[in-house]
Parts: C-alpha cells; structure tokens; sequence
C-alpha cells in the first residue's frame, strides 16, 4: 500500500474517531466514579491531542491539493 497524503488522511481520522470514543467513554466511567476532575484533566488532553490531528488532516488535504496545482504546472 502507498503511502500518500490520502492514506496518511484516512489513518488521522480513524484515529479522530478513536479519540471521540475514547473520550465518551471516559466521561461516562469519570460520571459514575464521581472523579470529574481528573476525567476532565484527561478529556482535555484528549481534545488538545484531536485539535493537533485535525489541524494535520486540513494541513494534508492543503499539501495535496498544491501537489496537483504543480505536477499540473510541469506538464
């Protein structure tokens, strides 16, 4: 399997689709433990781990689309 932009994009947002399970799941066990504090310390960390995937998949979409402006400019 190549290892282009769009794969690399599809391996970011299954991993987005992880973190929001992950996350759900968390602050359900963090509700019924009654420790809201660390079970949003952690949900937190999760978020700011999801923002830095997203940014990469809007920055991998934007490297691709500049691939083909160019390889498009050589011909």
């Amino acid at each position: 399997m190549k290892l282009g932009p769009k794969n690399i994009e599809l391996f970011f947002v299954a991993v987005l689709i992880l973190i929001t399970v992950i996350e759900f799941m968390l602050l359900s066990a963090g509700i019924m433990s009654h420790q809201l504090l660390v079970t949003l310390l952690a949900m937190s960390i999760l978020m700011v781990v999801g923002g830095q995937i997203l940014v990469c998949i809007i920055l991998l979409r934007i490297y691709d689309k500049v691939a083909i402006i160019s390889v498009k400019k050589l011909r």
